[in-house]
């Protein structure tokens, strides 16, 4: 499979566990749980489906590194915290900008997530 056909792969996959980690927060958040709390949990609870739905939708891997999970986890735990960082210290408070902002933020964070499933977690051992 072609590396452009991975990528495109990679994006709708988590293109979709982001919708459903919106839409089952908010739907938690209006019944009365805690905002940060039920965030921070909903999204742990992605980390390892998303990780089987790249390993055998977006990647096709039929073998994982050793600590291959450890990987995906630390990438989309850094990730986050980089996004949150960087759009947290330049929100400009304008609709517009900031849509800019979170967009290429978010975009830089899933071509590197991207780079390092496809060189690291998600290639097979040897």
């Amino acid at each position: 499979m072609s590396t452009r056909a991975k990528l495109l792969r990679f994006v709708g996959v988590g293109a979709g566990f982001s919708l459903g980690y919106a839409a089952l927060t908010s739907a938690l958040v209006a019944q009365g749980a805690p905002a940060f709390w039920t965030s921070v949990l909903v999204y742990a609870a992605c980390i390892p489906l998303a990780f089987w739905a790249q390993k055998a939708f977006a990647f096709r891997s039929t073998g994982l590194r050793r600590g291959a999970m450890g990987i995906y986890a630390a990438t989309q735990v850094a990730s986050l915290a980089a996004v949150s960082a960087v759009t947290t210290s330049f929100v400009t408070q304008t609709w517009w900008l900031d849509t800019v902002l979170f967009a290429a933020t978010a975009g830089a964070a899933a071509l590197v997530s991207f780079a390092i499933g496809l060189f690291v977690t998600f290639k097979p051992k040897g």
